[in-house]
């Protein structure tokens, strides 16, 4: 019997020493119950995985299947740390010893790709990571896509759906709290925001921002189109680098608060693919694109970004409609302004003669409101300073319009047509109260009037066969006291 038992043993330490599972080793190795995941490129310690016995000297073993080329490929191993260097599972061999005694036990280690912190926050990281119905964004770890410094992941986004998105559609969210430990290095007096944009697509992609801030003065509201955005367009087939100054839009604090901040601000990159029906009634469609790279970087890497900021009334009047022949565009030349950093250049080219003036400033937006709340309208004049940089005289006058209140167009009594000189600066005035307005164009967030719009006519336009331009630039545009404003009617 004891012959037999003998023999019985040294038959189960010749099987562990042959590598067989714990099960029928003398000497057992276990593992704590869940194995953290590896990441592609960073090291890995596996000593936590191992339920460790006093006097048991313990080392491993690892290697992975390459699935694609069918070989299997140890990797070196310092202690119990060692490195994936693909995207595949890894087996670890743990063998311990004690005396003579040896057990073995192979386990697998989950291997994922590090994403990077932000991209895994604007995919899954909740606000972050929202997107307009429509939209997919996944994880992408494919070195094809990935284009930033040091960059281990980018973002693939999807769209399916049947939105056109004339106002652009959003898929970034950037000003979440959870972004702040990503990002509170950065300086944000003269802040960049850049991304790489991978455009597969035959058609353009265009991205622009969507800002709300409270917390500066007179607030920041800008959407599509707005305050003057410069669009950033991705051509198809190619890698291109996009910036936003937040400087330009009013911005120079850091967008983020802590998990306990009070702050609603709001700031999406939105986009738009040029490929998108056009019909009323908008079929489904799709496109996709990669984002890699997204950060907050100083002007001073990027100096020929341009960071100038309109003057806040000439942002709104930029933004607001005008008529149809008319392009208004901020201006920093110093040689035309009169007050501020900027003015506002109006570019015109169009068959259309406007005889009753073509309206350039639409004044009846509530925008104007944190602007002017505090003027006195009783006795008011409407101001501005022109420059007309064209061969022949500019005119301007109102077109005042509420129903059942006032119906003031081009050059009836008490609508003063004003002229603006060629060659130089010319002040123009608009005596509000003898046009019947003595009180506020703006009540409760809403404007009290249909039409309150500056119009202008180029006289050359009378001798034009056809199609003609003309140029001129507006700067000083306020509501004054008429007590301000020396040889003006009020009566």
């Amino acid at each position: 019997m004891n012959k037999k038992l003998t023999s019985l043993s040294f038959f189960f330490v010749t099987l562990a020493l042959s590598g067989c599972s714990s099960s029928t080793n003398i000497l057992d190795i276990e593992f704590s119950e869940s194995v953290v995941a590896a990441y592609v490129g960073v090291e890995y310690d596996f000593s936590d995985n191992i339920v460790m016995e006093e006097g048991v000297t313990y080392s491993i073993e690892a290697y992975y299947q390459d699935y694609y080329k069918g070989v299997e490929v140890s990797l070196p191993v310092n202690g119990f740390v060692f490195t994936p260097v693909e995207k595949f599972d890894v087996s670890v061999v743990v063998t311990g010893k004690k005396g003579d005694l040896v057990g073995k036990n192979t386990i697998t280690v989950p291997v994922e790709q590090k994403g990077d912190p932000i991209d895994e926050l604007l995919v899954s990281g909740g606000y972050s990571g929202w997107a307009d119905a429509g939209f997919r964004k996944e994880l992408v770890t494919d070195e094809a896509y990935l284009k930033g410094e040091n960059s281990h992941s980018a973002i693939s986004v999807v769209y399916q759906g049947n939105n056109a998105f004339r106002w652009g559609g959003s898929v970034l969210c950037i000003n979440n709290f959870r972004c702040l430990e990503c990002w509170e290095d950065k300086t944000w007096d003269n802040a960049i925001i850049a991304a790489w944009i991978y455009n597969p697509t035959d058609y353009n992609l265009e991205f622009q921002l969507r800002i709300v801030d409270t917390s500066v003065k007179n607030g920041v509201d800008i959407d599509w189109g707005q305050n003057g955005q410069i669009p950033q367009i991705a051509e198809p087939g190619k890698w291109t680098h996009i910036f936003f100054s937040l400087k330009k839009y009013g911005i120079t604090h850091t967008l983020f608060e802590n998990e306990e901040g009070t702050r609603k601000d709001s700031l999406t990159i939105k986009t738009q693919w040029a490929g998108a029906p056009k019909d009323e009634f908008t079929p489904p469609y799709s496109f996709n694109f990669y984002v890699d790279g997204i950060d907050v970087v100083p002007h001073t890497k990027y100096p020929d970004i341009d960071t100038r900021c309109p003057d806040p009334i000439e942002k709104v009047v930029e933004t607001s409609w005008y008529d149809t022949g008319f392009k208004l565009i901020e201006c920093y030349d110093a040689s035309k302004i009169i007050e501020g950093e900027s003015s506002i250049e109006i570019q015109f080219s169009s068959s259309e003669k406007y005889m009753a003036g073509g309206c350039i400033m639409c004044l009846n937006s509530p925008s104007y409101l944190p602007l002017w709340k505090d003027q006195a309208w009783e006795d008011a004049v409407l101001t501005f300073c022109v420059f007309n940089d064209s061969p022949e005289e500019i005119e301007f006058s109102l077109r005042v319009y509420s129903p059942g209140k006032i119906d003031l167009d081009w050059g009836e009594p008490n609508n003063p047509v004003v002229v603006a000189h060629p060659g130089q600066w010319t002040q123009l005035f608009f005596p509000l109260k003898i046009m019947g307005v003595d009180s506020p164009l703006y009540k409760d967030g809403a404007a009290k009037f249909d039409e309150f719009n500056v119009k202008a006519h180029y006289k050359g336009a009378e001798s034009a066969a056809d199609r003609y331009s003309y140029h001129a630039y507006i700067d000083g545009i306020n509501v004054v006291p008429s007590g301000d404003c020396l040889d003006v009617p009020n009566e």
